[in-house]
């Protein structure tokens, strides 16, 4: 076919000059979605985020229930929803305000803590913090019921023997968790003594209004208890019996002077100086029917030190995002069994 003095134009007809139109090439417009950030940056970062995490369009769109096409939008345009960024972010594994601003830290840096805690670190600027990391630690929310099954059977006879059993109640803690919730608790500084190790949620109106119904408290195992502290324990008669925990706002008969668990230990357990040690349900203030440990009759365990408290004030936040409804069920169902 001869194609001069033949001009072409777009739609494919044939022109007055009797030259043919060449067909548009059709561009696919991406809907434009409302709820969405539209950011030829944000654009950028996606693509490099999902590269770096070796994943398609195709992987994402079926990993968070999208359209490969809605995918390829975000790509483009940046046009990624609000609704589907938290599970874009953590499928790629970067953080939402990296993601939609460029600023700060790509990822938190995870990190195993002392005795199995994970510590999430990134930077701060320097405006916002004299301190040069931002730190949130995981605590494992722990059930007493829990606790109370890695208890010893046989009797603690030393010092050593002590220390092994308060590791391993928190060894149980993470290797065994319910599979619940765990306990953010934000830091300045992760090299400072007393940081916490679990967390117990407050099931009982026992210690209102300082610990209300739903609160977390978090505890370490390192910190030595002062008066007023708010402690969990355990106890029960020398030679064997049944452990009973509790917890409450400590207070010791006598002052005792020690520099570790393991003089602690000894101070109480090998001596018999009429030393007992008492739970109350507030600080400083005498309850009818504290939980009492007499340190010559009754063989006993320091779990924790309450560090740090946490709530919602919402009750719809406290039932919904704390599994309280759950745990309370739980230990419902664990006392019409006995």
């Amino acid at each position: 076919m001869d194609f001069e003095n033949r001009t072409f134009e777009p739609h494919g007809r044939e022109n007055l000059t009797g030259g043919f139109k060449m067909a548009r090439k059709k561009v696919v417009d991406v809907p434009v979605d409302p709820n969405a950030v539209v950011d030829e940056e944000v654009a950028e970062r996606v693509k490099q985020s999902m590269e770096d995490a070796g994943l398609t369009h195709r992987d994402v769109a079926a990993a968070i229930g999208s359209t490969e096409k809605v995918v390829y939008g975000w790509g483009r345009l940046g046009q990624i929803s609000k609704h589907k960024l938290p599970a874009f972010c953590d499928l790629v594994g970067v953080r939402e305000g990296w993601l939609l601003t460029g600023r700060g830290s790509r990822v938190y840096e995870q990190a195993e803590a002392d005795h199995g805690v994970i510590e999430f670190r990134r930077p701060v600027s320097e405006k916002i913090s004299p301190a040069n990391k931002f730190v949130i630690r995981d605590c494992r929310i722990a059930d007493v019921v829990d606790i109370h099954h890695t208890l010893p059977d046989k009797p603690i006879k030393s010092k050593e023997a002590y220390r092994e059993v308060r590791e391993g109640v928190l060894r149980n803690i993470y290797d065994n968790p319910n599979e619940w919730t765990s306990m953010p608790v934000p830091l300045l500084d992760s090299n400072s003594v007393g940081l916490p190790h679990f967390g117990i949620q407050v099931l009982t109106r026992e210690h209102e209004p300082m610990l209300p119904l739903g609160n977390m408290v978090a505890f370490t195992m390192d910190l030595l208890p002062e008066r007023g502290d708010f402690c969990i324990m355990a106890r029960r008669p020398k030679g064997g019996g049944m452990w009973t925990i509790s917890a409450g706002h400590f207070y010791m008969s006598h002052r005792v002077i020690v520099h570790d668990h393991q003089e602690f230990y000894e101070s109480t357990h090998l001596i018999d100086q009429g030393i007992k040690m008492r739970l109350f349900r507030t600080p400083d203030t005498a309850s009818v029917d504290p939980f009492e440990i007499d340190c010559f009759e009754d063989e006993w365990l320091l779990i924790g030190v309450g560090v740090y408290s946490m709530g919602w004030l919402n009750p719809v936040g406290r039932i919904s995002q704390t599994r309280l409804d759950a745990r309370l069920q739980r230990r419902l169902a664990m006392r019409v069994r006995r």
